[in-house]
């Protein structure tokens, strides 16, 4: 099949994708392709995989739109021809391993450890060198860097257990097949930083008033209570909160725990009387945050088997 049928082929299935894919392929450069979900998946996986495959090689992206999207673009590849090891697809768990969900298995397909590959980077340790860099301050003693990772790790654990009504209501809606679009969820409005510490918004402080909020947000019928708290007392009792409140909501917590270090006098290791190195903005950190990445073991596996295998048997 020539170039322009595999073009045309492309355009038929349907398959957007796909079809992008065909317009970046270049089959003699020294490229390997990452197909991921959405358009800031880029700035982790670009740092992880630029780190690991040799400097002569190159990564390129292709956004698919969803988890779904990547799958079925995945069944209209002709494998005959390409090189599994060459294109990969990056896939986030989401709620997939608590519901018990199947899923599609392929030598190139990743599934990330946690809710997303957020989950995998955000850490006390990323933390703390984020901290010592944009403030300026890497000349901390031992006494307070243990100071900032415990704050660190207290804070998000109480995080964590404040977005579990809000996992619980996703549980809900995931498994009931109920659509929503969850990017309208403002986390601002569900959680703040109150005396140093995560605390719950006074709109939000029971389930009723949390679904209340969510309903009204994601533009779905209000859920049955008891289901809420059935999913509830599922993600507590079982400890899914660890890996599984969804990456975003964990950079929301990021960046409020880090401004409010940047403002309280009690963290008097900052010179006040100097501006941070970069400004701190929720627009921009996954930028500020990704060159701080550690490649999760599972990850560093895949590339090592696929990136790098496929190079390998080039040279």
């Amino acid at each position: 099949m020539s170039m322009l049928d595999e073009h045309n082929s492309a355009l038929s299935t349907g398959s957007e994708c796909y079809h992008n894919f065909l317009l970046k392929y270049k089959p003699n450069k020294k490229f390997v392709y990452a197909i991921v979900e959405g358009v800031e998946d880029p700035i982790f996986y670009k740092y992880i995989i630029q780190k690991l495959i040799p400097e002569t090689w190159d990564v390129i992206f292709i956004t698919s739109g969803s988890k779904y999207k990547s799958i079925d673009a995945h069944r209209i590849f002709n494998w005959e021809t390409l090189d599994k090891r060459r294109i990969c697809f990056f896939l986030d768990t989401d709620l997939d391993k608590y519901l018990g969900k199947n899923q599609k298995i392929e030598t190139n397909f990743y599934y990330t450890d946690g809710y997303s590959i957020e989950n995998s980077i955000v850490s006390s340790c990323l933390f703390l060198n984020f901290i010592e860099d944009i403030y300026g301050c890497g000349e901390l003693d031992e006494p307070q860097r243990e100071e900032i990772i415990e704050y660190f790790e207290t804070g998000l654990s109480e995080f964590k257990n404040i977005m579990s009504g809000v996992m619980a209501y996703f549980a809900w809606a995931t498994r009931n097949n109920v659509k929503c679009r969850w990017s309208r969820v403002n986390v601002s409005n569900i959680f703040k930083i109150e005396n140093g510490s995560p605390a719950i918004t006074d709109d939000c402080k029971t389930i009723e008033s949390l679904c209340e909020y969510l309903t009204d947000r994601l533009g779905c019928h209000y859920p049955d209570i008891n289901e809420i708290n059935f999913e509830l007392r599922m993600l507590l009792d079982g400890g899914w909160l660890n890996e599984f409140v969804r990456g975003k909501f964990i950079f929301k917590f990021f960046h409020s725990i880090s401004l409010y270090i940047e403002h309280n006098k009690h963290f008097d290791f900052i010179d006040r009387n100097s501006k941070p190195r970069i400004s701190i903005n929720s627009a921009k950190l996954n930028s500020l945050i990704a060159p701080y990445s550690r490649t999760p073991d599972s990850l560093n596996r895949f590339i090592l088997s696929n990136f790098l295998g496929y190079i390998h048997s080039t040279e």
